[in-house]
């Protein structure tokens, strides 16, 4: 194997606490406005985010409305999560370390959903720009996971030919359906949001075990 192409958002960043961080400051930035107390106001938006996936927008007024009955902060409270989003990012324990490590041997690249702002902020903020040779994020490309272009626009950039690189992510359908069907070999990075998958070359619980799954999948080719 000559590259790695990582997910970003529950497999190298811990998009839970980065969130919690996120909104336990925004809580101060409009505590006068905010009806509420900070932990009423952090638990309400991160129950109403579901992990991510839900419309931000949508997340803070279900919130808003969930608490004081009112959702005309929701507005502000969107436009400074836009504004200021990603510069508080936190990383998995391990996971620096495991790049470091990994950056060594392999060309490493990202491929992640999400605004350009927000995701080159985290990286930024996290320190690890440097260690990737290619970063693909949807809203810069045009397109998002699972689209397989984006993942072979990485790969282009990466110089590697899809059997020669393995995709690490935490969603089965968004990360590593469409990379096994372009070839690459896949590890899940089981975090309790999804099912197992069905195809699945390797499995770990955090990212700091990623070099033993690694190994594991290079002596199974070479055996």
């Amino acid at each position: 194997m000559s590259s790695l192409i990582f997910d970003l958002d529950e497999t190298l960043i811990d998009r839970a606490e980065t969130m919690r961080l996120f909104l336990t400051n925004q809580f101060f930035r409009f505590e006068d406005s905010i009806k509420a107390t900070k932990d009423e106001f952090v638990r309400s938006v991160l129950h109403h985010q579901k992990n991510g996936y839900e419309n931000k927008h949508t997340a803070y007024q279900l919130a808003c409305v969930e608490l004081f009955d009112c959702d005309q902060i929701a507005d502000e409270l969107f436009k400074d999560f836009k504004d200021k989003y990603g510069f508080e990012a936190v990383l998995f324990d391990g996971a620096k370390e495991a790049l470091d490590e990994l950056f060594q041997k392999y060309s490493l690249g990202i491929v992640t959903n999400g605004r350009a702002r927000c995701q080159n902020a985290k990286i930024d903020f996290v320190g690890i720009r440097h260690l990737f040779k290619a970063i693909k994020i949807s809203e810069e490309f045009g397109s998002k996971k699972p689209d397989p272009n984006i993942f072979e626009a990485c790969l282009n950039e990466l110089g590697s030919q899809a059997n020669s690189c393995i995709c690490i992510g935490d969603n089965p359908e968004n990360d590593l359906k469409p990379a096994i069907k372009l070839g690459m070999k896949a590890i899940w990075v089981r975090n309790g949001n999804f099912s197992k998958p069905k195809e699945v070359d390797g499995i770990i619980d955090s990212i700091s075990d990623i070099q033993e799954a690694i190994q594991r999948i290079e002596t199974n080719e070479n055996a």
